[in-house]
C-alpha cells in the first residue's frame, strides 16, 4: 500500500470523527475528497508522519475550513504538515460570527482614495476608470459590520511589506501579494472585534503557522475540488 493510498484509508475511517468535527457545516465526504485531492497535490505531505497528518485534518475540521485553497491551504516544512486558514476562509468565520457586512480591498496609485477619521469616520475609495492604468499597489484597506459597529482598518504598504517580512511567507506572498494583503488588513481588523471561539481558533491556527518560517510546497495557485465519486471508489477497494 503506498503513503496515498494508506492516507485516503486513514481518512474514510476517521469519516464519523472528521463529520463531529464539521459539526453540520459540510459533509465528511466532500470534506475528505477535498483533502485528499490536496494531499495528492503536495508530494512531501506525503513524507510525514501519518499522525501528524490526520491530527492537522482534523484541526482543520474543528475550524471548520475546507483545505481547497480558498478557505485553507495544507502546507508542508521540514517535515512536519500544518494548514494555514485563507483570506475567504477568515470572512467565512466572521460571517458566522454575526458579521453582516464584510469587504477588504486594495488600493493603487491611481485610485481615488480618502479616509476620514475623527467623530465621522469613512473610507471612500473609488477604483480607477477601466481605461486607465491603476498603477502600483499602495495601500489596503478592511471594513467590518455588525448590528452595532462599523470597524475599518488601513494599512499603507510599507506596514503591508513588515508583515510580510516578519512572517517570511515568501512563495504564497510572491503568487497572491493582492489576496495576503488583504489577509493582513482582515486579521489585524479582526483584534480589535468581538470574537467569537469558532472565530479566535482560526485566527491562532494562522498565528501558529506565521511564527516560523514556512516554505509552501502546495502550489497555491491550485484550487481543490472536491472528487464525488473518490470515496465510494475507495470503499469498493477495501471491501
Amino acid at each position: 500500500m503506498n503513503s496515498l493510498t494508506e492516507i485516503k484509508h486513514i481518512l474514510i475511517n476517521s469519516r464519523d470523527n472528521i463529520q463531529q468535527n464539521l459539526g453540520g457545516t459540510v459533509s465528511a465526504d466532500k470534506f475528505i475528497s477535498i483533502a485528499i485531492s490536496a494531499i495528492s497535490c503536495c508530494p512531501d505531505i506525503l513524507k510525514a508522519d501519518k499522525k501528524n497528518i490526520l491530527n492537522v485534518i482534523m484541526q482543520c475540521a474543528r475550524d471548520g475550513l475546507l483545505p481547497d485553497n480558498r478557505e485553507a491551504s495544507l502546507i508542508s516544512y521540514k517535515g512536519n504538515i500544518k494548514y494555514t486558514p485563507m483570506y475567504q476562509g477568515i470572512i467565512k468565520k466572521m460571517y458566522e460570527s454575526g458579521f453582516t457586512y464584510i469587504t477588504a480591498n486594495v488600493v493603487y496609485s491611481n485610485d481615488y482614495f480618502v479616509q476620514l477619521s475623527g467623530d465621522s469616520e469613512a473610507i471612500e475609495h473609488k477604483p480607477a476608470p477601466l481605461n486607465q492604468e491603476r498603477g502600483e499597489l499602495v495601500g489596503v484597506y478592511a471594513i467590518a459590520k455588525n448590528r452595532e459597529t462599523v470597524y475599518r482598518e488601513v494599512m499603507r504598504l510599507d506596514e503591508i511589506n513588515k508583515i510580510r517580512e516578519t512572517v517570511k511567507y515568501n512563495k504564497i506572498w510572491n503568487d497572491f501579494f493582492d489576496e495576503m494583503a488583504k489577509k493582513t488588513a482582515i486579521r489585524r481588523l479582526a483584534k480589535m472585534i468581538p470574537t467569537s471561539i469558532e472565530l479566535a481558533s482560526v485566527i491562532q491556527s494562522d498565528n501558529l503557522v506565521e511564527l516560523e518560517p514556512v516554505v509552501e510546497d502546495m502550489p497555491v495557485n491550485t484550487t481543490i475540488e472536491a472528487d464525488s465519486g473518490l470515496l465510494g471508489r475507495m470503499e469498493k477497494q477495501q471491501k
